[in-house]
């Protein structure tokens, strides 16, 4: 049986509401949020080689943030497939919405086995930090996540590449570089 919808806390690349609706055709904006004791870090290995966001357990006052979808229970699914194997769900994941505070329960991702070291995509990272502008995250967090140290991707006709250009463009980022800093 299907749900009828989820909520869904989105940290990393899937901020950009048109990506995540390329993906998931019913997500639906509900509110900005933090995930406290989580950071993101680029620990999930991709397929490409590259790092790819994830949340790791942190103390302090450090959190993540992000957006909460709300997603019909086929894109739930679809999104499942989308975030593939090295992924694992887990739905009930705390957060805080950021307007008012109220905790919310979430499903979210996180990356079955952590590696360190890895370095995301140069467009990969401005993806990230289009998703924070889109939604009008605190400069402070972004600033953070612009000094990511990040490799270049030389293979221009990798298709998730293209698609996430692709993505950028649609929100009117056709320069992409100008999000990131330069290389720490």
């Amino acid at each position: 049986m299907t749900r009828a919808t989820t909520l869904y806390f989105a940290f990393g690349s899937n901020m950009s509401t048109p990506r995540l609706q390329r993906r998931c055709p019913s997500a639906r904006v509900v509110t900005r949020a933090l995930a406290p004791g989580h950071c993101v870090a680029f620990e999930k290995l991709s397929e490409d080689t590259s790092g790819k966001a994830t949340l790791v357990t942190c103390e302090g006052p450090d959190f993540a943030v992000g957006v909460v979808y709300e997603l019909s229970g086929s894109d739930v699914d679809e999104l499942d497939a989308f975030e593939g194997p090295g992924y694992r769900r887990l739905d009930e994941f705390p957060v805080s919405c950021l307007d008012t505070g109220q905790n919310l329960r979430a499903c979210t991702y996180i990356a079955k086995k952590n590696v360190s070291g890895l370095k995301p995509y140069d467009w990969y990272l401005a993806l990230i930090l289009a998703g924070l502008a889109e939604h009008d995250m605190s400069a402070r967090y972004v600033q953070q996540l612009q000094m990511t140290a990040y490799d270049i991707d030389e293979n221009v006709s990798r298709t998730s590449r293209q698609n996430a250009l692709r993505d950028l463009a649609s929100v009117g980022c056709r320069d992409y570089s100008r999000l990131l800093c330069s290389r720490p």
